[in-house]
C-alpha cells in the first residue's frame, strides 16, 4: 500500500463527502495516485517474451554495454496481441524503458535517428 494511503477511518469524519468527492474528481484511490490494482509485472502472451527478457535483463546490459546491440537484434513486435488496457500499459512501460536505455545506456546519447524502427514503431502503435 502507498505511505499516501487513505485510511478507511477517515471516510468516516465530518470530511467524508468532501474527501470523497475530491478523491473521485482527482482519480484518488484508496492507495493514494496509485491504481487499486497492481500493474501487470509480466505481459501474459509469450509472444512478448522478447521485450519482456529485455526489460528483466536490462540492468546486466545497461552495466556490460550491449543493450543497443540486443535492442538492434529485435525482431519488430507488433501490438495486436495486447488484448487489455493494463497490457497495454505495461507494454508502454517496457517500450518506454528500453527507448530511455537505448539513447541514453552508453557512453555517449544515442541518436533519435539511431533509434531502432522496431522500438519506435511498437511505441507510436501503442
Amino acid at each position: 500500500m502507498s505511505p499516501h494511503a487513505v485510511p478507511v477511518s477517515d471516510l468516516g469524519s465530518p470530511y467524508s463527502e468532501s474527501v470523497a468527492y475530491l478523491m473521485q474528481k482527482h482519480a484518488v484511490t484508496s492507495n493514494g495516485f496509485l491504481p487499486v490494482k497492481a500493474p501487470l509485472c509480466r505481459l501474459p502472451d509469450m509472444y512478448y517474451l522478447p521485450w519482456e527478457r529485455i526489460a528483466n535483463e536490462m540492468p546486466v546490459l545497461l552495466n556490460n554495454g550491449t543493450l543497443r546491440s540486443r535492442v538492434d537484434s529485435m525482431n519488430v513486435l507488433s501490438t495486436e496481441y495486447l488484448r487489455s488496457e493494463p497490457e497495454w500499459r505495461r507494454a508502454f512501460v517496457i517500450l518506454s524503458f528500453l527507448t530511455h536505455a537505448y539513447v541514453w545506456g552508453g557512453q555517449e546519447p544515442a541518436e533519435v535517428s539511431c533509434l531502432v524502427t522496431h522500438v519506435d514503431v511498437s511505441t507510436v502503435s501503442l
